[in-house]
């Protein structure tokens, strides 16, 4: 585990022999440990063991790092994005692709991120065709009481509110100009207000 959270600086069997080396204290042979033995046992190795980390190593962080905050939260934001991923057959039909006519595929990114300390809280990777709103409910399970999570346009929806409210976490999402109630407050010349957003009976739903 910790030979591959290292920066490889050269190939992955000469990363291999001087992992070895420091470790033993002594020389070893470039044929002891193989680079096709090292990636069939990489297989074997859960992703999970590598989120279960990071979630140890952000706890980690906060239990001992002088924390800053916004207005007595700590602030975070969620943002998503599509990425492309090398062409295979395999990663296609988990993830699909972003055009009906692209060739390779594509990965749908989210984060959540402490934006005046400077960490990721958590990421998700999900199939191209998954929400945002759903891969950002998932970051739910990493905030807490205090948090102020921050959201651009195309997240607000009132089921989307409803867990917020439960999870007792603070929320500022961008609403898009074209809703009626955010006309006519741009137009009220207001700095700012307390306005009601009817719900439809599908949102409420």
């Amino acid at each position: 585990m910790s030979f591959m959270l290292n920066a490889l600086n050269g190939s992955i069997q000469a990363e291999l022999v001087r992992f070895f080396n420091v470790i033993d204290d002594s020389y070893l042979s470039t044929k002891s440990v193989s680079t096709a033995a090292f990636c069939k046992a990489r297989m074997k190795l859960s992703h999970q063991a590598f989120i279960e980390l990071n979630d140890d190593l952000v706890r980690a962080f906060y239990e001992v790092a002088t924390i800053d905050k916004w207005q007595g939260h700590r602030l975070l934001a969620v943002d998503g994005s599509v990425t492309q991923l090398p062409i295979s057959d395999e990663l296609l039909k988990h993830f699909g692709k972003a055009r009906s006519h692209a060739a390779m595929p594509a990965v749908r990114l989210s984060q959540l991120y402490d934006v005046k300390n400077n960490i990721t809280l958590d990421l998700q990777g999900e199939s191209h065709s998954t929400g945002e709103r759903e891969m950002a409910l998932k970051h739910l399970n990493k905030t807490q009481t205090g948090d102020l999570v921050v959201y651009d346009r195309g997240y607000p929806a009132v089921w989307f509110y409803k867990y917020h409210l439960l999870k007792n976490v603070d929320f500022c999402m961008r609403i898009v100009k074209s809703s009626n109630v955010v006309k006519a407050f741009l137009e009220s010349g207001k700095y700012s207000d307390i306005v009601d957003f009817p719900g439809t009976e599908k949102s409420l739903q």
